[in-house]
């Protein structure tokens, strides 16, 4: 689904990413773990096609969604708004298709509410119904987990299962690693400006 060649990316005269190789696959749901400032944000902004490569290649098919940790869309914007914007951006013109994803997360209570009135896990909802709009085959989400409740937690890690048995890859960056390690069947560490695979046994050992 997913694959970087020989992928490098440094900012100003500070290198982040050297000679990264991995690949991602069909409905995999994969973990990407490191320190902070390790550089894992920025891998994911280059997987998604955010950030340009300054060396090698990054290959994806299908769409690619992303849910970014500081979120999208407009606070100044109702919920509603905010569809209607993305749905625009993405071509999507299928009311129906917007409708399920505003019904599966939940947020159809929220419609024509303002988004800086919203709690930070309804936010996080919206985020990835904005991210989920282009019907995409892998979804990357970057620290999903940060700041939410743990009501919000376990439904957004129900939501996360049901959209991988459908048949969506997920690429998931969080430090909070009790999190994620059910959830992920593959571990890749950010490090040192590298990025390699870990077990599962050995993420419960260091992190």
């Amino acid at each position: 689904m997913i694959e970087l060649v020989g992928v490098s990316k440094k900012f100003s005269k500070r290198r982040i990413l050297h000679n990264v190789n991995l690949k991602i696959g069909y409905k995999e749901i994969i973990g990407i773990i490191g320190p902070n400032g390790a550089g894992k944000s920025v891998l994911l902004k280059t997987m998604a096609g955010f950030l340009k490569p300054d060396q090698g290649q990054v290959f994806s098919s299908g769409e690619v969604g992303i849910s970014i940790q500081d979120n999208s869309f407009y606070e100044s914007l109702t919920v509603k708004q905010n569809l209607k914007y993305f749905s625009r951006i993405y071509n999507v013109k299928d009311k129906e298709k917007i409708n399920e994803i505003v019904e599966e997360l939940g947020l159809k209570q929220f419609l024509n509410s303002d988004v800086n009135t919203l709690s930070g896990g309804t936010k996080k909802k919206l985020d990835l119904a904005c991210s989920l709009l282009n019907d995409p085959s892998t979804l990357i989400l970057d620290e999903p987990f940060t700041g939410l409740d743990k009501m919000y937690v376990n439904e957004l890690v129900s939501l996360l299962i049901r959209l991988n048995n459908r048949g969506i890859t997920l690429v998931i960056s969080s430090h909070i690693v009790p999190h994620t390690y059910s959830l992920c069947n593959r571990f890749l560490v950010v490090q040192d400006e590298t990025v390699k695979e870990i077990s599962k046994e050995r993420v419960k050992v260091l992190f």
